[in-house]
């Protein structure tokens, strides 16, 4: 971790406020020097996710080619997932003031 704390087994259960872990290459575009981005929060569809640290430089998540921006427990996002439908979408991230968090 570069900064703040990874994901931890507790975040990824049922009834746990969402939390996420930026990469740090969207936080290193977005937000350095600040380091007290762990204060922000993002939305993603819809829904408030708070911030709690960002991945080490270098470490661009677990598929080789791709780098992922923001790292996510899939439990307590899961209905911000599906539509009303009940399909799979695209998860949507939207930064609401987390580069200026002081």
């Amino acid at each position: 971790m570069h900064l703040g704390r990874a994901i931890a087994p507790e975040d990824d259960r049922a009834g746990q406020p969402p939390v996420a872990v930026l990469g740090y290459g969207l936080w290193d575009a977005r937000s350095a020097p600040t380091p007290a981005c762990s204060a922000g929060q993002l939305t993603v569809n819809g829904v408030a996710v708070t911030i709690v640290g960002v991945a080490a430089r270098g470490f661009t998540g677990l598929q080789p080619g791709e780098v992922t921006d923001v790292f996510l427990p899939l439990v307590p996002l899961q209905p911000a997932f599906y539509s009303r439908a009940g399909h799979a979408v695209e998860p949507t991230v939207l930064g609401t003031g987390w580069s200026s968090a002081a």
